[in-house]
């Protein structure tokens, strides 16, 4: 299930897709043609969405944006493919907005909620390949409240394989932001958050 939305694109017009949740709140959230972790926004509540669009830093590379019906969550989070097969899972209770920019911590999910996530993503797998998404369950479902089809990296704690040549030590504890100011600061275009 994906909650209700409607898509406001710069290239066609607005259309609608999904399931009513039952709530009257709506999340916009930015569409970048690529995406840039923690940098475009996401709003819950309501935000005029072509102010958004005016006022927001980079909007010439957000090709749309999405309006969707809140999901009352128990519980949400992330689910990636990992480039050894195994399904990477992160969530916490409540909203997952602040884990998705890194602001809160993962929380550890009961095997019952791993074990749906799981056969959610071999589904999804098969469907269109390689995936990560955002979902959020409430009393009834998990909702996909975003799935992007992209390549494996990742594979348990390790967010990309490879070698370095120098080490700088980050506090996950700063969030996404302060990860890409350490980035500008170092000169490094770590996953492409520059």
């Amino acid at each position: 299930p994906v909650p209700y939305t409607t898509v406001i694109a710069r290239a066609v017009p607005p259309f609608s897709f999904g399931k009513h949740t039952g709530s009257s709140i709506k999340w916009i959230r930015t569409c970048p043609t690529v995406a840039e972790p923690g940098f475009f926004p996401t709003f819950r509540g309501w935000a005029d969405p072509f102010e958004l669009m005016k006022s927001t830093p980079g909007s010439d590379r957000i090709p749309s944006l999405i309006i969707q019906d809140e999901v009352e969550s128990r519980l949400s989070g992330a689910l990636l493919s990992g480039s050894d097969s195994e399904t990477i899972i992160e969530g916490v209770q409540g909203f997952g907005d602040g884990l998705m920019i890194g602001k809160s911590s993962p929380e550890r999910l009961d095997a019952a909620t791993q074990n749906a996530l799981a056969a959610l993503h071999k589904n999804l797998e098969k469907a269109v390949g390689t995936v990560r998404i955002e979902w959020a369950s409430d009393d009834e479902c998990t909702w996909i409240l975003q799935l992007q089809q992209e390549e494996a990296l990742s594979a348990g704690a390790v967010i990309v394989a490879g070698d370095y040549d120098d080490e700088v030590l980050f506090d996950t504890a700063q969030g996404i932001r302060g990860l890409r100011e350490l980035a500008q600061l170092v000169g490094a275009d770590v996953l492409g958050l520059l």
